[in-house]
């Protein structure tokens, strides 16, 4: 029986060939490291090895809800917040007026949102408008209005990207969900990039961009996630299913 090599039958004399030329398998380990003459990129970034952000590259933010323990619940009207497997529902009630509300804020303020560098967040949520497609409803980190801010909201049935510098709010058109009442699901994210642009993104397609009017500097508040929805002057129900939450802020 032949000589075996990896189980397969391999003459001796290609063995010792293969043993002692140039990489040797001792060698293998440092020649594919970074830098290294067989350089893997296993990363499918720029460069040769790829060198993305290691682990304390990012503040990582997540949240399934397996509580509201932490968040701050208010609301007005006949609005209510609540848990269930998981999920978080933000229902204003049928009294016209009401805002449900839940947020996340730490005091003092933690300067890790830093808007002069990149960020990314993700809503994974069902938007619901009953009655007509009359009312607002908002998803942000980490502020509302025209404070610091990137995220979503749908007022009257149109889906917008939108971003708050301090002063002013832009926003970008990304679809009609409906001219009627509506109950969707979307996954909603928002890519950052410090001095350039926000992208926006609906069930992982690219729809929007702003680039003018962006936040930058440290956050104006000590929130971390703010959502509403609200009916102002229709009895209507609005509600906002929240399942996930995601950010990553770059340090």
């Amino acid at each position: 029986m032949g000589n075996l090599f990896l189980g397969f039958p391999v003459a001796r004399a290609k063995i010792a060939d293969m043993i002692s030329t140039s990489a040797p398998p001792a060698l293998h380990h440092a020649q594919h490291e970074n830098g290294g003459s067989d350089e893997i990129d296993a990363t499918g970034l720029t460069g040769a090895g790829g060198s993305g952000g290691g682990v304390g590259s990012f503040h990582n933010l997540s949240t399934l809800f397996e509580s509201l323990t932490g968040y701050n619940i208010t609301g007005t009207g006949s609005a209510t917040t609540t848990l269930s497997a998981f999920v978080v529902s933000l229902n204003t009630g049928a009294t016209a007026g009401s805002t449900a509300r839940l947020s996340k804020a730490v005091t003092p303020t933690i300067e890790f949102i830093n808007f002069d560098r990149n960020c990314a967040v993700m809503f994974a949520s069902q938007l619901v408008s009953e009655g007509s497609k009359t009312g607002s409803l908002y998803l942000r980190a980490t502020n509302f209005g025209y404070n610091k801010h990137v995220g979503f909201k749908v007022v009257d049935g149109i889906l917008y990207g939108t971003a708050g510098d301090g002063s002013n709010e832009t926003t970008a058109t990304l679809q009609t969900i409906s001219g009627t009442s509506y109950d969707v699901k979307r996954a909603l994210r928002a890519v950052f990039t410090a001095g350039s642009k926000c992208d926006y993104y609906v069930d992982s397609v690219l729809l929007g961009t702003i680039t003018t009017g962006l936040p930058t500097g440290i956050g104006d508040s000590s929130y971390l996630l703010y959502c509403s929805a609200v009916n102002t002057g229709v009895a209507e129900i609005k509600k906002i299913w929240l399942t996930s939450y995601n950010a990553q802020y770059a340090t």
